[in-house]
């Protein structure tokens, strides 16, 4: 009994230290007719606390609203990560990050606000749903345009594929975690 419970602990503390975490930053904006969403993931902090930049996207769309691409930039960053993981999706959209808390209530009312009303963007909130239900990411609201350096790296990405000029991470500054001005 007690070499079970011991096991059980240490297994806990090991998967706490070495297992991958995830800081996952997403952006989204819509102007003259063009909407784009951006996404940065970030490894770590592990056991020694260092946190490594893994990748950057974006890209864009005619015809699309902010908030359809702050949905689509968590959908495209989620489907990066792997599953079973653990992280931190970090959004400055708090529609999103409702929309992300409602979801079992939604999902108890068959997809249908309290009102009996049907959802904004249903097929993404759908994939969103499907996607946190085998991750274990926590959703947390960061203001925006704050010096939250992956939310700022984001804004910049959605403004450079807005305009068509993303090339992949390469483009711009590299995302450098170590300068990040302020820390959550």
């Amino acid at each position: 009994m007690i070499k079970n419970i011991f096991h059980k602990f240490v297994r806990r503390v090991y998967f706490s230290l070495f297992s991958r975490t995830y800081e996952i930053y997403t952006d989204g904006s819509s102007k003259n007719g063009w909407g784009s969403w951006a996404y940065v993931i970030l490894e770590g902090p592990g056991f020694r606390g260092q946190q490594k930049f893994l990748i950057e996207a974006a890209a864009r769309e005619r015809r699309a609203d902010c908030h359809r691409m702050e949905f689509q930039a968590a959908i495209e960053a989620l489907r990066v990560v792997p599953r079973g993981s653990k992280g931190f999706l970090y959004s400055d959209s708090r529609i999103l990050i409702e929309a992300i808390q409602s979801l079992p209530r939604w999902r108890r009312q068959h997809w249908r606000q309290a009102s009996g009303r049907a959802i904004f963007n249903l097929e993404q909130v759908r994939i969103l749903a499907q996607l946190l239900s085998v991750r274990q990411i926590e959703c947390r609201w960061i203001r925006g345009h704050a010096g939250i350096r992956g939310n700022e790296r984001c804004d910049h990405l959605c403004r450079e594929a807005r305009a068509g000029s993303f090339t992949g991470s390469a483009a711009g500054a590299p995302f450098s975690p170590a300068k990040t001005s302020k820390t959550l």
